[in-house]
């Protein structure tokens, strides 16, 4: 009996050492080079151009084929399903050392499933997985291949810095891969040009940088709007009451009807667009601060920052505990109102300080 008893625990403590050992070789570690690129491999990429480390790369990290054995069409445009086997191709590494992929109808096709299982697209994301994909859908789908802790920032990017992201989609992905130098936007003051789609040589290096830390670029994005400080300021006063405008929107809605089956996901964006305004406000606030020209706005800017903190820490509260319109529900509306009507306040003072 007693052996008995002894095998069975010498069984489970192997396999909890394998199971730890397993879990452990889960990182970036994991990407290796397995396979050897050569020079001129490719016909149609130079050693001159600026992306052939990233192709070679791309290719010896097992991420990136050619189109053809002896060529990798970098001018090409890349389409959504080539994203999504990218995506699920990094996942898998990421996670068992290896990406080993069984043949379908669609190609893709276990790709696409495989990225389903693993929460990097959901179902019925995409109609066409043959269409060109843009650069928001390459953000997208590419930020949700690692995990967070995979995405180090090591860019100083605030939220509202890239000046082409709308406030109305969901930026977070944008945001992650430029703090995480991963993506470094097409122009001086960091547009991000959403819609544009991506070349397969762009592709390459978003792969090669995913898969390689030191491939991530340092950089920093310059004030927009014509790019003087003054006009930043502004900039950041104006979203910032557009989000707080989005985040009373939301707030309302949720408020009708405290019990309806979507309540939660409106105080989500409601919380998601109050933070937002205190980043906005918060900047707007250090930009207030070092300049005398402005400092009359700074007590406003700075109290809407704070509120717009104090609303979000409400709205989570009634997010944990959904209960009837009350105390938390009037607070949070009222704070956000205020925090409105001061940085309304400060857009005034700005104004009149041109």
């Amino acid at each position: 009996m007693k052996k008995a008893v002894s095998l069975i625990l010498t069984l489970i403590l192997t396999t909890s050492l394998f199971a730890t050992a397993a879990y452990a070789e889960t990182g970036m570690s994991n990407f290796k080079k397995t396979l050897s690129y050569a020079e001129g491999q490719y016909t149609d990429v130079s050693s001159k151009d600026w992306f052939c480390r990233n192709v070679g790369g791309a290719y010896e990290y097992g991420l990136m084929n050619g189109t053809s054995d002896r060529t990798f069409s970098p001018s090409g445009n890349v389409r959504i399903s080539e994203v999504v086997a990218l995506a699920a191709r990094l996942h898998s590494i990421y996670n068992t050392g290896k990406a080993s992929f069984a043949s379908g109808n669609p190609w893709y096709q276990p790709y696409v499933d495989y990225a389903v299982d693993n929460g990097i697209i959901s179902k019925n994301r995409f109609e066409d997985y043959n269409t060109y994909a843009t650069r928001y859908q390459v953000a997208e789908i590419l930020a949700s291949a690692l995990p967070a802790s995979a995405f180090p920032a090591i860019n100083d990017i605030n939220t509202g810095d890239i000046p082409d992201v709308s406030l109305e989609m969901p930026y977070e992905c944008v945001y992650v891969l430029y703090r995480a130098g991963v993506l470094t936007g097409k122009t001086a003051e960091g547009n991000f040009c959403p819609a544009d789609n991506v070349l397969r040589s762009e592709t390459a290096a978003i792969a090669t940088r995913i898969a390689d830390e030191s491939l991530r670029v340092k950089f920093s994005v310059q004030p927009s709007n014509g790019g003087t400080a003054a006009e930043y300021l502004r900039s950041a006063v104006k979203l910032g009451r557009e989000t707080i405008s989005l985040a009373l929107e939301h707030y309302k809605a949720a408020y009708a009807a405290p019990n309806g089956g979507n309540v939660l996901t409106l105080l989500s964006k409601a919380k998601e667009y109050a933070t937002l305004a205190a980043d906005y406000s918060k900047k707007a606030a250090e930009l207030c601060k070092s300049d005398s020209l402005y400092s009359s706005s700074y007590n406003d800017i700075y109290s809407s920052y704070l509120g717009c903190l104090s609303a979000a820490d409400y709205i989570t509260k009634l997010a944990a505990a959904p209960a009837a319109p009350g105390a938390d529900w009037d607070s949070a509306y009222t704070l956000l109102t205020g925090c409105g009507e001061a940085l309304s306040r400060a857009a005034e003072k700005i104004g009149s300080s041109k």
